[in-house]
């Protein structure tokens, strides 16, 4: 009697456990999902990030390539600023490489030589908002899905990476219905393209982090092997605010293919510093003075903290004109020639376009240095 008792209790909890799985699943929903995300971009804002970056590539089990880095992302509004330092392979000191800013108005980089001592610039203007957005998804905040493509190129897909506000908005992505235990905890789980025989893409976001992303796998390109050829794995959360689990670790780790090597990037964040100010003089490095910079928004190469030289106008103005005939010569009046004419009338102009240049920069530079020569005096 006692032993069917027990039995109807279990079972009674069972169809309760069942029953609040399913209540759950039908409260969650991609819209909600989405409103979600975009409330938590909205809570980190401008941020400053500091982690450790450790990327290991191999071909056939065999170690390719072993790469230790720090980097610094400093990112808001206005732009964004990224630091980044290699470690000595001999004493394990921090050796900077590069440092990239990107503005309003122009982006530039700062790379250092192989001592960190000492390096060159360029710049260039802002980059495109695609192009800012991809320099900075591969993040510990980027791997936790904390990011927006949709705003940036809508409907763009290809970007998806772990863009949890993206997926949400896409007609094509399925809330599977019955949450999913993944290593004990209880997740929902998104995929993409609903009604696939196999989706491309899956979630896992977790019920008691606030959907903390804890797991994506891509099947892209898994050509039938069953196992995902990328897949990021998010662990050691930190409620930072109320809501808002960050991970301190991410894992990114790729498939081999023919094409490419495996790889796996391990990220361990050091500091999270969540709504930070962030100015445009913050988002634009200064070149040390005296290091060469090649200015491809002006057209021409000088060294930082001198005025450029009558040779770097020239070359500036070289550049600009060879543009300008580019773009002459490229035209629609070109269209109208047979491919084989094109490309012939397009080869004797480039021809006739370079000796021109050639001609002019040739004669300025001679009477330039002709004109720095001290005069003779009449005898």
């Amino acid at each position: 009697m006692i032993s069917g008792k027990r039995t109807l209790l279990s079972i009674f909890f069972a169809l309760i456990l069942c029953i609040s799985f399913q209540s759950a699943a039908q409260d969650m929903s991609l819209q909600k999902i989405g409103e979600i995300y975009q409330k938590k971009l909205a809570e980190v804002g401008s941020y400053r990030i500091r982690y450790r970056e450790h990327t290991v590539d191999k071909r056939a089990s065999a170690t390719t390539h072993d790469l230790r880095r720090e980097f610094q992302l400093l990112l808001g509004d206005v732009g964004f600023r990224r630091e980044g330092w290699v470690e000595d392979s001999k004493g394990g000191a921090l050796i900077p490489f590069l440092i990239q800013t990107n503005d309003p108005e122009q982006s530039r980089s700062f790379s250092f030589s192989a001592d960190g001592k000492s390096g060159s610039g360029n710049m260039r203007p802002k980059l495109a908002p695609m192009e800012a957005y991809s320099t900075n998804a591969y993040t510990p905040l980027g791997l936790a899905g904390l990011h927006d493509s949709h705003s940036v190129a809508p409907g763009d897909t290809s970007n998806f990476m772990t863009d949890i506000c993206a997926l949400a908005h896409d007609t094509r992505s399925r809330l599977v219905e019955e949450p999913v235990v993944l290593d004990g905890e209880k997740t929902y789980v998104i995929e993409w393209p609903a009604g696939a025989p196999q989706p491309l893409l899956r979630f896992w976001l977790s019920a008691d982090k606030n959907l903390a992303l804890l797991k994506y796998e891509s099947l892209g390109n898994s050509q039938g092997r069953g196992s995902p050829d990328i897949q990021v794995v998010n662990t050691d959360f930190t409620e930072v605010a109320p809501g808002l689990f960050l991970p301190r670790k991410s894992e990114f780790r790729r498939a081999e293919s023919a094409a490419l090597p495996s790889q796996v990037i391990t990220l361990e964040v050091i500091s999270y510093e969540l709504g930070v100010p962030v100015s445009a003089e913050d988002c634009r490095v200064s070149f040390p003075n005296g290091v060469h910079v090649d200015d491809r928004i002006a057209g021409m190469s000088y060294r930082a903290g001198q005025s450029p030289t009558v040779e770097e106008r020239i070359e500036g103005v070289t550049k600009r004109m060879a543009k300008s005939l580019h773009n002459a010569v490229s035209g629609p009046s070109v269209t109208v020639l047979s491919e084989q004419q094109a490309s012939l009338w397009g080869t004797l102009a480039w021809g006739l376009i370079g000796l021109i240049l050639l001609s002019i920069v040739s004669i300025a530079i001679v009477l330039v240095r002709h004109a720095r020569k001290p005069l003779r005096k009449n005898e």
